[in-house]
């Protein structure tokens, strides 16, 4: 193996099962960067969440959205 892919190796840490699972941190993607991918991510999920029981809601309102206005 070339002394640059052995360095690149050691760097990347052990292959032993603890690598990082799905959604976990990316080549070069610092802490930060993973926190913000989550925050973003969980606010995306919360949103169509929330649009979902707005939806419903609008759904199972009697007489629909004219009867509030």
């Amino acid at each position: 193996m070339a002394p640059r892919l052995r360095e690149a190796a050691k760097q990347a840490g052990p292959k032993d099962g603890r690598a990082a699972a799905t959604g976990g941190r990316s080549g070069g993607e610092s802490h930060g960067e993973l926190d913000r991918r989550k925050i973003r991510d969980r606010i995306t999920e919360l949103q169509k969440e929330l649009d979902g029981m707005a939806l419903e809601r609008r759904r199972s309102a009697p007489g629909g959205a004219s009867a509030r206005s």
